[in-house]
């Protein structure tokens, strides 16, 4: 009770919490042009997390390049 209150009052001060929480559990109601630039950085971070841990991945040069194929198409560099 205590801690879940605690979580949400700082989700409410938080807005790049607050909108991450809202594209992962509603994804469809996160608008195009204003969760794009979320989106561009969760993928690069994505990235990031999955070369740190490329040994767990059977095809890790896939995964890499697939990550930086999406954030390409999504408008990232």
């Amino acid at each position: 009770g205590r801690t879940v209150g605690s979580v949400e009052q700082q989700l409410k001060e938080d807005t790049l919490a607050r909108d991450i929480l809202n594209l992962l559990q509603t994804p469809i109601s996160a608008d195009y042009e204003q969760y794009l630039p979320l989106v561009l950085v969760m993928v690069k971070s994505i990235s990031v997390w999955a070369t740190i841990n490329k040994s767990k991945f059977r095809f890790s040069s896939l995964v890499d390049k697939n990550l930086q194929e999406l954030a390409g198409y999504l408008g990232g560099s």
